[in-house]
């Protein structure tokens, strides 16, 4: 595995710019139409998976100012008091949203496996899917945010991150259609409504005391069984 592979999404980027140019959000590409462009990328995303289980992307359409911006915004998230941080602990959201510090970072569903892995080196913010229309679900529901009079741009530039990087998860979806030799819209109708997070991450020099600190624990992801 020395050569991870990098899909270029640019040809399903370009697809969905000619359908918003023709103002008909209906549209819908069966495979027999698709480009060549499209069809290599759709060749490659099934080969990455097959054979690497996963790939980097680029050419992915996300602003790089507003990645910028964003990356700005997490730094000055971090940098506020602690006071102010622990305002939002993640402890006060029934969905466990909102900010981790350092004494509480520990990636595990077992909290019997604490004192056998130790905490994580980092600090984090969670932020995810909220209830919005008829459809709603356990994993839909209110996010944390900092007050405003301490970071005035904070949540509307996180908040057009997150747009962006769930509109990327629908361009990603038509790849993976495409590769499964599906219409490339055949996922779109059960992603209106998706569960998914998102997390802004800091992992600060540990103190000079704990130089051996693993910043990121080994760890299962929830929901995994063994």
């Amino acid at each position: 595995m020395s050569d991870l592979p990098i899909i270029d999404l640019g040809p399903l980027l370009n697809k969905s710019r000619s359908e918003k140019r023709n103002n008909d959000a209906s549209a819908s590409s069966k495979t027999e139409d698709i480009t060549p462009e499209q069809k290599e990328l759709a060749k490659q995303i099934r080969n990455a998976c097959k054979n690497h289980g996963f790939f980097y992307i680029c050419n992915h359409g996300v602003d790089e100012g507003l990645m910028r911006k964003t990356m700005q915004s997490a730094r000055e998230l971090f940098l506020l008091p602690e006071e102010e941080k622990v305002k939002i602990s993640s402890k006060n959201n029934p969905l466990f949203r909102g900010y981790i510090s350092t004494s509480d970072g520990l990636h595990t569903c077992n909290s019997k496996k604490k004192k056998e892995v130790g905490l994580d080196q980092k600090e984090s913010f969670t932020l995810g899917a909220e209830a919005e229309g008829p459809f709603t679900s356990p994993m839909h529901g209110p996010n944390q945010w900092p007050c405003p009079e301490s970071l005035p741009n904070f949540r509307d530039t996180v908040e057009e991150y997150w747009n962006a990087q769930l509109t990327l998860c629908r361009v990603i979806a038509r790849g993976l259609s495409l590769s499964l030799g599906l219409d490339q819209n055949f996922f779109e109708p059960h992603l209106s409504s998706p569960v998914a997070q998102m997390v802004l991450l800091s992992y600060p020099p540990p103190p000079s005391s704990l130089d051996d600190t693993v910043c990121r624990t080994k760890h299962t992801g929830c929901g995994e069984r063994k």
